[in-house]
């Protein structure tokens, strides 16, 4: 997508380099942030300084300093997502047109950044049913309706331009071919090349891993053979040698589809492995690394796009002048200790829990007012998003960290 291009093409012309564009995805984070927190206040006053202090908790915790200011598409995705769920709960508690229009626009300012965007468009479409139900006028259920299919239109001509496919997302064939990598399955009308790719994708797992794929359920051993085999059968395998054929971009997109949908029609229940893991993972996995202080990560996401005499410098880094200094141990010892916390707490099903109990609490609200309580609604749209997010990730995805946080 050419959001984040976009972005960093903007801030490279502006100063003649990249090192400030985490610095500016933080900022804009920061600015998302007390956007959220301002419309909560907006909404209902008594909540802002509990929302201000739970805001505060999110970017405190050990990711956002992490991948906010990481050269990394996920920055200006979550803030995307701040905005959206700010200016949604203004638009769904009376606010005018404009506030639809916002939500919207952040929607397709979220899908512009990464295709994982896209189960926002169910939550729009939970927004709009709610406005619908409470007759809330045709002006703010416009406002809500049209950027969103004017940016994906805009989508569908840049990939037309650059691809030549006229679609808003091109890449979801490739990711489902990674996702099914571990169950390739050969057919006689492939290519022949394609066959012999499938072949060599199966052939990497070992009879060990072969049975773990086949006879187990367990997320915590199906994880690391997904994690192996993902990136291999995605653009090793299968892709290269449909690349090879010189198809063209439509006609292997429609094979690179073809091959994964074969393989799901054939083994559904070993799919369905897949989904299962990497869901539970999104909620249940946290992979920041205690033993590296927050400086350091700052600095290896930051140099990793600079120029070729600074890249060098950073791959030197145990000499390098600029290597961060290490922080003091206290501070190291409470940042680890931090991180240790969160992953007790997302390794204990706590996330879960309250999703379910968040999830549960909304459709009482909503059955209980016939769907005309904007506070139910607004927390259906939250929980069904929070699901919503992990699911389309893990049809087509591995539900790694920087994913998920």
């Amino acid at each position: 997508p050419p959001g984040y291009p976009v972005f960093l093409h903007a801030v490279f012309a502006a100063g003649g380099d990249l090192t400030p564009a985490g610095g500016v995805a933080a900022a804009l984070a920061l600015a998302a942030a007390l956007f959220l927190v301002g419309c909560v206040r907006r909404v209902h006053g008594a909540l802002a300084l509990p929302a201000a202090i739970a805001v505060a908790a999110y970017l405190a915790s050990p990711s956002p300093p992490l991948y906010e200011f990481s050269i990394l598409s996920e920055s200006l995705y979550v803030t995307g997502l701040l905005l959206v769920f700010g200016a949604l709960l203004v638009a769904v508690h009376g606010g005018g047109a404009r506030w639809g229009v916002l939500a919207s626009s952040a929607v397709a300012a979220v899908i512009l950044t990464r295709a994982a965007g896209f189960y926002l468009i169910v939550t729009l479409a939970l927004a709009m049913a709610f406005l619908l139900r409470t007759r809330a006028g045709w002006r703010r259920v416009l406002g809500l309706a049209l950027p969103l299919p004017l940016a994906l239109l805009g989508m569908a001509t840049y990939n037309a331009r650059i691809r030549g496919e006229f679609t808003p997302n091109a890449a979801g064939e490739s990711n489902l071919v990674g996702a099914t990598g571990t169950f390739l399955t050969e057919r006689d009308d492939f290519p022949p090349a394609v066959n012999e790719a499938i072949r060599r994708s199966r052939a990497r797992l070992s009879p060990r891993d072969r049975e773990v794929v086949e006879r187990s359920w367990d997320p915590d051993r199906l994880w690391p053979i997904y994690l192996d085999d993902y990136n291999y059968a995605a653009h090793r395998t299968v892709a290269p040698a449909i690349r090879e054929a010189d198809l063209g971009p439509a006609e292997s997109r429609r094979l690179l589809g073809e091959v994964a949908f074969h393989a799901i029609r054939t083994h559904p229940w070993l799919y369905a492995k897949f989904v299962w893991t990497n869901v539970h993972r999104s909620f249940t996995s946290y992979t920041v690394n205690p033993h590296f202080p927050p400086t350091y990560q700052l600095e290896l996401h930051t140099r990793i796009f600079l120029d070729q005499r600074t890249l060098a410098a950073f791959r030197a880094h145990d000499t390098s002048p600029r290597t961060p200094s290490r922080l003091p141990a206290t501070v190291e010892e409470a940042y680890r200790l931090l991180v240790h916390g969160h992953r007790l707490v997302a390794k204990s099903g706590v996330w879960i829990a309250l999703w379910l109990v968040s999830f549960l609490t909304s459709l009482n609200r909503c059955l209980r007012s016939r769907g005309r309580d904007p506070a139910g609604a607004y927390l259906l749209l939250l929980t069904s998003a929070a699901i919503g997010a992990g699911l389309l990730t893990s049809l087509v995805e591995l539900a790694i960290e920087r994913y998920a946080y």
